[in-house]
């Protein structure tokens, strides 16, 4: 975006295709990703702030082990992305 901003969204595919890449399971419900993304947003010359956003059916009730299990994960992926942006060549440009 103009002020910076970055936006990753995904989205589902139809039910119809994502049946066909991976086959319905006895011990499984497929959910529904409406849509979910990543927003990065700059806050100043070396710092960001990012969001995950995710609006889903899951198609049941989901426990809350499960909830807690995903944020715990999220977590370490945006640290993990830290981690990666912080080694990348073009960090250590001065220019940017």
């Amino acid at each position: 975006m103009d002020d910076g901003t970055l936006v990753v969204a995904v989205a589902s595919l139809p039910k119809e295709i994502a049946a066909g890449l991976h086959p319905k399971q006895n011990n499984a419900i497929r959910g529904l990703l409406l849509q979910s993304g990543w927003v990065v947003e700059k806050i100043d010359h070396d710092s960001c702030m990012v969001t995950y956003v995710v609006q889903l059916d899951p198609a049941g009730w989901l426990p809350k082990c499960f909830v807690n299990r995903l944020n715990t994960k999220l977590v370490m992926i945006i640290d993990n992305l830290k981690k990666q942006v912080l080694s990348s060549p073009t960090n250590s440009d001065d220019s940017t």
